[in-house]
């Protein structure tokens, strides 16, 4: 089962359970907002000596406020829903051959894709697996200077589009970075310079589609790479 519960500048507080809103009200006490120091936040004891029955299998934190299409577009654990795939460690490249690590929810097929420019993506096998760790092989990897991997499930409809940058272009020194996207939804533009390590550059909530991301540090870069993570 999972939990959701948001709370807007406007001190509208609704709860959701798998993605479906289950109550709301107007918090005019400020009993959902954090006081005092160190601000303490408790998921197991109420007051240091009622434990909850159960357990809890994971926790996350937001400091943007989801609008309801968003809470239901949530990945859950494989035991409610379908995670998202993975590429994990031990990877390499060896004899014009990439070997990939992956992370899989069991039993589940995926697609596996490949591409040269992010924008196109040909499957170059599926892979269904009773095991979460699989490897796989793209053997026509030499043939490329560059190729990126991506993972599709194909369990089901993916409940959020996923974005897609359009093609970058300077303005007054600013990058400037054109994506399609879902509106409604807010998105984190990530940075790379080496496709393993990303920092967040800023969190947006387009109200539009296309809309356009700005890197001002973009140009310094001799090469950097970005990405959009919702939420």
């Amino acid at each position: 089962m999972q939990v959701v519960i948001t709370r807007d500048a406007s001190s509208n507080v609704v709860g959701y359970v798998n993605g479906v809103q289950q109550f709301n009200f107007v918090d005019t006490q400020n009993y959902s907002i954090l006081s005092g120091s160190p601000q303490i936040l408790r998921f197991f004891k109420d007051n240091t000596t009622e434990d909850a029955p159960g357990a809890v299998a994971r926790i996350r934190l937001y400091d943007k406020v989801m609008p309801p299409q968003q809470v239901a577009g949530l990945d859950r654990l494989p035991s409610s829903g379908v995670a998202p795939l993975q590429f994990v460690e031990p990877y390499g490249y060896s004899n014009g051959v990439m070997y990939l690590t992956l992370k899989v929810t069991p039993n589940v097929t995926y697609a596996i894709q490949a591409s040269t420019n992010l924008i196109n993506w040909v499957t170059i096998t599926n892979v269904t697996s009773p095991a979460s760790l699989v490897l796989i092989t793209d053997p026509q990897a030499g043939s490329f200077p560059r190729r990126f991997y991506r993972g599709v499930s194909l369990g089901g409809v993916p409940a959020v589009p996923p974005p897609r940058f359009g093609a970058a272009f300077l303005s007054g020194g600013v990058l400037n970075l054109p994506a399609q996207l879902t509106p409604g939804y807010a998105y984190r533009l990530q940075a790379s310079t080496n496709l393993v390590n990303w920092i967040d550059l800023s969190t947006n909530t387009p109200v539009t589609s296309p809309f356009t991301f700005t890197d001002p540090l973009g140009p310094v870069y001799h090469a950097r790479w970005y990405r959009l993570v919702t939420p």
